[in-house]
């Protein structure tokens, strides 16, 4: 950082339309999101990485919770830290893949 200098270097605006830089979009859409079901005793791992206010409590005491993410691997690493605490409602592909895995798992201990 010692290094950096002021240059007189200007850039030109470049003309972006609208919804490339509508971020609401981005991070509301549906193949970015993983609704899930966590047992209540993983609340405080909520609430210290997404807030109070990212998910509710459903009528059996467990916390229903929607993931959006923009790292698959991270969103997919989540879920296994996890372990036999969630219970993933939607979408049904990453059921499959989390089934895929479990069963590569077993295979190997066999």
């Amino acid at each position: 950082m010692s290094q950096l200098k002021l240059t007189d270097t200007k850039f030109t605006l470049r003309d972006v339309p609208a919804e490339k830089y509508d971020l609401d979009n981005y991070f509301t859409n549906e193949n970015t999101k993983i609704t899930m079901i966590i047992n209540r005793s993983l609340e405080y791992q909520i609430v210290d990485r997404y807030g109070v206010d990212s998910y509710e409590i459903i009528d059996d005491n467990r916390i229903k919770f929607d993931l959006v993410y923009t790292d698959y691997q991270y969103a997919m690493e989540f879920i296994r830290s996890l372990g036999d605490n969630v219970y993933i409602l939607s979408p049904k592909w990453i059921i499959d893949e989390l089934k895929t895995t479990a069963e590569k798992i077993l295979e190997m201990y066999k």
